[in-house]
């Protein structure tokens, strides 16, 4: 299966530029724990980074620093990849583990966004792989006692 198949295309994107204050707000109303920065051109959005709650808590609130003094490239996460939106599952999720991210940016061969996937919808996925790979036992295990009858 495609990264395609399994992420959001409703990305909810913030400019470098912005402060950290809209994007508390961003991140409040679109009920989300992240925001890809963008700069858009053309009218397609390529990302540049992104920013998480957890960037909020730890870099300005925790710190001490005022929300409104800080802007969302001050803040915006160091580790920063994106994949190909036509990899399949496994791929991404090889390319979360090794650099250690639980979000990524999924773009098309120019490098324009076209997705986001997370950690939790690759364990969605395997989750239900998993449960289909155990209802087969169960019905083999269910056929053989049949058969024994």
């Amino acid at each position: 299966m495609n990264l395609s198949e399994l992420c959001n295309k409703s990305v909810v994107t913030i400019s470098d530029e912005d402060t950290v204050n809209y994007a508390c707000k961003l991140l409040r109303d679109e009920h989300v724990g992240c925001l890809i920065v963008t700069d858009l051109y053309e009218g397609n959005c390529k990302p540049l980074g992104i920013i998480t709650d957890r960037d909020i808590v730890v870099k300005v609130i925790a710190a001490g620093i005022k929300i409104e003094d800080v802007l969302v490239k001050d803040i915006m996460g160091e580790k920063f990849i994106t994949a190909d939106i036509n990899k399949n599952i496994y791929e991404g999720l090889e390319l979360m583990l090794k650099h250690g991210v639980r979000r990524m940016p999924l773009v098309n061969g120019s490098g324009h966004l076209e997705g986001i996937i997370t950690l939790d919808d690759g364990l969605s996925h395997l989750s239900s792989e998993l449960y289909k790979v155990t209802r087969t036992i169960n019905m083999e295990q269910n056929r053989e006692a049949f058969t024994q009858l």
